[in-house]
């Protein structure tokens, strides 16, 4: 008999699981379709966002290239503090003109960093795009201005031509037709550009391009170099010449001569406080006689006030203009017991009569004769007034004739760190505790409140060796008496940098330092000339002028291609020449930079004055000297993104200020 299986049982408590799970699936995939739904209009929204975003930071963007062309087209300045709104909440449109809705921009521009203008001009531009919904963004561009120190030459009006043969290193800019002589090649080693245009292009080499009609870039106004007198003023640097004489002369009442100290005795003079300045002034400017001693002018033309070319007169009375000079003379050894010492006798010494002439214009005076023996001597020489070798050491003031000027800031004692050490004038001189007293610092060290700048009230004459970082500004002439040069030349360290400004012009003197004259012996013409070795005049700086750069008198030397001169240091007979061309005073070198409002004449042909040779200093590429005026053309510097989260311009102003 079999066995019976085990029983099967119901599943009746299993019932409707199927639509319980037919309607999980169903949520779970109706979830999966909202999140679908949700994820991919999250997607738009996040590709809306971005595109609206994207649109704010370009149009943000847009702004700051509208700000700077808006700055440049009107010429804004900014202030010294504070800010220019140049747009506020304004609506923006495409680039096809239409209008973007719902969106605001507001652009401000303001000085920022060191806002003195000490070292440049620099500012920066704040661009803010935002809607109603809270979309921001914020940008910011750092601008600075170009400065006329960049320039190899600046020319606004150009009445004369670049010489044939003429070479420029650096960029050239003319707000008038930019001239070039026939014959040529001159050649142009930096970019050229013109408000109009070349005339005779083709006598010019240009080797990094030339642009015509561009913008033309106005010179500085007086009124606008007035206010570096302000800032000149605390450090005590602003000076009076005096009173400014024969404006048509260019005589100035003053001379300003730069020297340099080894305070540190290493055998150099580029320390970082090793630059001064000295101040000399004649007793009474109005004396014609002592004028010229400080400038060095040929004596009799002063003294008898001789008018037009000297060297064209031919009686006796003028063959030798410098026979009663105080500034020309030779170097005497020792003659015991009558000259125990080596001594430096001038002409005026030699001549009794220092400088009267004989009423009948004859040679009857000894005294004469042996000063034009004197200055027919080989070893004869010229300096400027106030010179250690002309007074036999510093000690000894030239009291009747010129009087230096004390530095006020030593209270009457100059420190000890500046007594009895090397000076740059001339080897082997050594300031004393008389001779440091008359130093005027160039740096904090010895001024706190130097920033660089030196403001004469006038007129002034300058040369000597220059060491440190400063501009010099004359509201009225300044006159190169003698060689300016750095301690450090141009194009090297850049540890120099100089910047000349003149409300009126800048001219090569035409004095016994700088041009030949004429020594006679015997009958006028046995007459020679007499020019220092090496012939020439060199300044080193970056020199921007009001009037015209040229010379004194071109006329007076008529030394042309057939003329030869005696050169001071022995009795060879040479023919003057500048780059091998026939130049009666050889050249008039500028190593630095040349901005002039009126294109001025050196010289003039058959071979008379000077020839112009010109170097341009690379320093002034990324360095330009303190407070030196800029061209109001506003450049890009640097670019940056700012957070916009609370974002208050008039509050970033403020802080970086």
């Amino acid at each position: 008999m079999s066995r019976p299986g085990p029983a099967r049982r119901r599943r009746d408590g299993e019932r409707g699981i199927a639509l319980l799970m037919t309607m999980l699936l169903a949520i779970t995939v109706a979830a999966l379709a909202f999140a679908a739904v949700q994820l991919s209009s999250s997607a738009n929204l996040v590709t809306r966002w971005q595109a609206a975003s994207a649109q704010a930071d370009a149009i943000a963007e847009a702004g700051l290239d509208w700000a700077r062309d808006s700055m440049n087209a009107a010429n804004i300045t900014l202030p010294l503090n504070g800010r220019v709104v140049l747009e506020d909440s304004a609506p923006v449109s495409t680039a096809g003109n239409a209008t973007i809705p719902g969106l605001r921009r507001t652009v401000v521009a303001g000085r920022s960093g060191n806002v003195s203008g000490q070292f440049g001009i620099f500012g920066s531009v704040l661009s803010m795009v935002y809607d109603q919904r809270g979309l921001v963004a914020v940008r910011r561009l750092q601008l600075g201005q170009e400065t006329f120190a960049k320039f190899a030459e600046f020319i606004d009006t150009m009445p004369v031509c670049v010489a044939a043969g003429a070479v420029r290193s650096g960029p050239v800019h003319s707000n008038d037709n930019y001239f070039l002589c026939a014959g040529g090649p001159a050649t142009f080693n930096g970019p050229v550009t013109t408000s109009r245009t070349v005339t005779n292009r083709s006598a010019g080499v240009f080797l990094a391009g030339v642009r015509e009609n561009v913008s033309r870039i106005r010179m500085p106004s007086p009124t606008a170099l007035d206010t570096l007198e302000d800032l000149a003023q605390p450090s005590g640097y602003v000076i009076d010449e005096g009173a400014t004489y024969d404006t048509t002369r260019r005589d100035p009442g003053m001379r300003l001569e730069f020297v340099a100290v080894d305070i540190d005795e290493d055998g150099r003079f580029d320390g970082a406080n090793e630059g001064f300045f000295r101040i000399i002034r004649p007793r009474d400017p109005a004396v014609a006689q002592q004028r010229a001693y400080v400038l060095g002018r040929r004596w009799d033309q002063q003294t008898h006030g001789v008018t037009g070319d000297d060297f064209l007169f031919t009686g006796p009375r003028y063959r030798d203009p410098n026979r009663g000079s105080p500034n020309c003379g030779v170097m005497l050894p020792a003659n015991p017991p009558a000259e125990p010492l080596p001594r430096f006798r001038t002409a005026a010494d030699t001549n009794p009569y220092n400088a009267v002439l004989d009423p009948s214009g004859g040679l009857a005076n000894p005294g004469l004769n042996r000063a034009q023996n004197l200055l027919n001597d080989s070893r004869s020489i010229c300096y400027l007034g106030g010179d250690a070798r002309l007074t036999d050491g510093f000690e000894a003031q030239p009291d009747t004739l010129a009087a230096w000027a004390e530095y006020p800031g030593w209270g009457g004692n100059a420190p000890s760190a500046i007594v009895n050490k090397p000076l740059s004038d001339y080897a082997g001189s050594r300031t004393t505790a008389t001779s440091a007293r008359y130093l005027w610092p160039l740096s904090r060290a010895f001024n706190l409140n130097y920033v660089g700048l030196l403001f004469i009230n006038g007129s002034v004459a300058i040369s000597g060796q220059f060491r440190g970082q400063a501009t010099l500004v004359a509201t009225g002439n300044i006159t190169f008496v003698d060689n300016l040069t750095y301690v450090t030349p141009p194009s090297t360290t850049c540890a120099d940098i100089l910047g000349l400004i003149a409300y009126g012009g800048m001219y090569a003197a035409d004095n016994n330092l700088t041009a030949p004259f004429r020594v006679t012996s015997g009958s006028p013409s046995a007459g020679r000339y007499r020019v220092r070795n090496p012939p020439g005049l060199t300044v080193n700086g970056v020199l921007l002028t009001l009037g015209a750069l040229g010379a004194e008198a071109v006329g007076n030397n008529r030394m042309g291609p057939q003329g030869v001169v005696t050169v001071a240091d022995n009795r060879r007979q040479v023919a003057v020449s500048c780059n091998g061309q026939p130049r009666g005073r050889g050249c008039f070198s500028v190593l630095g930079g040349v901005i002039m409002k009126l294109a001025g004449g050196l010289g003039r042909d058959p071979g008379q004055g000077w020839l112009s040779a010109r170097a341009w200093d690379t320093c002034t590429q990324r360095t330009a000297p303190p407070y030196f005026p800029t061209t109001a053309v506003w450049t890009k510097n640097r670019y940056f993104e700012l957070d916009p989260t609370g974002f208050d311009a008039a509050a970033w102003f403020t802080a970086n200020q």
